[in-house]
């Protein structure tokens, strides 16, 4: 947590919230909150998943961030992100 800091000082005057969670418990927060968790002091892994949200009228911009060169080379710019449902399937789709 110690570089979020660094990078952005201001961050330090903000309050902290602490939430105590058991053990197979799961959390649903935006992606811009900053969070973290005390080591894993047990012998066992601390298996974890993340999910995504967006809306699904997005358009990929053509910039390079966390996905591959495969799945890079996939996308076109100004066309919907969602060409690929291995990668992002859509969860759930409102009829009108």
């Amino acid at each position: 947590m110690a570089d979020i800091f660094a990078i952005c000082p201001e961050l330090k005057q903000m309050p902290t919230v602490a939430v105590p969670m058991k053990a197979g418990s799961a959390s649903f927060h935006s992606g811009l909150l900053i969070h973290g968790a005390n080591a894993n002091m047990t012998p066992g892994r601390r298996p974890a998943m993340t999910i995504q949200m967006m809306p699904d009228n997005m358009v990929f911009n053509g910039k390079q961030n966390i996905l591959t060169k495969e799945q890079m080379d996939k996308l076109e710019i100004g066309v919907s992100v969602f060409n690929d449902d291995n990668c992002n399937p859509i969860l759930y789709n409102k009829i009108e």
